[in-house]
């Protein structure tokens, strides 16, 4: 297990949270000044390329997290229940490529917005899926279908919020999960991950 999954599966739910919180203020300062506006600026300015990029990034935590997270839950729940993190990746990247093409918001809606909006919304909803479902099927130890994790789905969905009650589950397994006995890894090798 590297350095950041061991940081981010025992981290209390404030530490998760503040970790999240200062990189979306640094990535939001990089990015306003890559965009020639002072730091802390709330302008509504369209962004330049490099300033989308340090945009982008704003997401990392959540996207660490989420994938860590789930992985830590594969590796615990039978290889017959087991989840293909490859989706994830997908989604992970739809969701990059999003956030770095200029946004196409205006006063009123049109098919581009409507569909840039509906991937996105897809694409996240996937990347929640993950650690979500994983999750369930850890803690019941049998197949979960969608109304069965629909509340942590929506905990995770809303990231600032819900990490407040589902970090203290990770804990829990993470702690139940690392004794000498039973060693767990939850880093799978790059041909399982494209399988």
């Amino acid at each position: 297990m590297n350095t950041v999954q061991r940081l981010l599966l025992r981290s209390k739910h404030w530490e998760i949270f503040a970790l999240w919180l200062a990189v979306n203020v640094f990535f939001n300062s990089a990015a306003s000044v890559a965009n020639h506006q002072s730091p802390f600026s709330l302008s509504v300015e369209p962004l330049t390329f490099p300033a989308r990029v340090f945009q982008s990034a704003i997401s990392i935590v959540i996207w660490a997290w989420a994938y860590y997270a789930g992985s830590f839950f594969n590796s615990l729940m039978p290889a017959a229940l087991r989840l293909r993190p490859s989706v994830f990746g997908l989604a992970i990247g739809g969701l990059w490529i999003l956030s770095l093409w200029p946004p196409p918001f205006r006063l009123i809606p049109s098919p581009v917005m409507l569909a840039y909006a509906f991937v996105g919304l897809l694409c996240w909803a996937y990347v929640v899926r993950f650690p979500a479902k994983t999750l369930v099927i850890v803690e019941t130890r049998k197949p979960a279908i969608c109304w069965q994790y629909f509340g942590t789905f929506f905990a995770v969905f809303f990231f600032p919020i819900g990490i407040w009650f589902i970090q203290p589950r990770i804990n829990e397994l993470y702690v139940a999960h690392q004794s000498p006995a039973a060693p767990v890894d939850p880093m799978r090798p790059v041909s399982q991950f494209l399988a």
